[in-house]
């Protein structure tokens, strides 16, 4: 097949719901220089962290734009919640000393259709409720989901905002710590892979001062379920 004969637009499965993460950089413009002309890239190595561990789950590159604001589907979309801590957490985890951290809008749906190459612009129920939501988050949320079921609804936004008021507590090692986790790495892993490598009691240290195994155990777990149960 030809360059010119191959599809432009993923295969999507009519039935089938996707998780759709709207997100933009937090104070963005209050940033000095510096921070903001390296913006795209620290957006650009978050999204190829969370492919590289979101394999199979993460089809297409995160779309970035307008400098401070990105877009990346989630195929799989009861992992929606989880590819967007990852991103937050990897972000705070690498940036949060230049002050980047960002909101997160996940919106549950179809898609009608998905460009290849720019992932803002495709279409369906999923974009835009994920749009819609970023849009109306209060200011004192950076995390957010919407799903169509509104019986469902206010015990998944309740967790979810639990989960973000104990994100935005987190220093920048208990973030690092909170990507290993979601890497899927033991704590001796997680110790040995920083520069310079710790004691992987401090790393317990940090995961549970960052209440990941609430967050985990409890958070994900209870999101994820209700997700496949749609």
């Amino acid at each position: 097949m030809s360059e010119n004969t191959r599809p432009t637009e993923l295969k999507l499965y009519p039935n089938r719901r996707y998780a759709v993460l709207t997100g933009d950089v937090v104070g963005s413009s209050k940033l000095d220089p510096m921070s903001r002309r390296a913006l795209p890239d620290a957006l650009k190595k978050a999204s190829a962290a969370a492919r590289s561990v979101f394999k199979r789950t993460i089809p297409l590159e995160a779309d970035i734009f307008r400098g401070d604001s990105w877009q990346v589907v989630v195929a799989d979309s009861h992992l929606g919640l989880r590819v967007a801590l990852f991103f937050r957490a990897y972000l705070r985890g690498h940036w949060l000393d230049a002050g980047l951290d960002t909101r997160i809008a996940i919106g549950i749906g179809a898609i009608s259709f998905l460009p290849k190459q720019r992932v803002s612009q495709g279409d369906g129920p999923a974009f835009r409720a994920s749009g819609e939501l970023l849009e109306s988050m209060p200011k004192a949320r950076r995390l957010r989901l919407s799903i169509e079921d509104r019986e469902r609804l206010a015990g998944v936004d309740a967790v979810v905002a639990l989960v973000d008021a104990l994100m935005n507590r987190w220093t920048q090692r208990q973030a690092l710590a909170v990507v290993g986790a979601l890497k899927g790495q033991k704590q001796e892993e997680i110790a040995k892979s920083w520069a310079p490598p710790v004691k992987q009691q401090v790393i317990a240290r940090h995961l549970q001062q960052a209440n990941w195994e609430v967050i985990a155990s409890e958070g994900l777990s209870y999101v994820e379920n209700m997700l496949r149960e749609l």
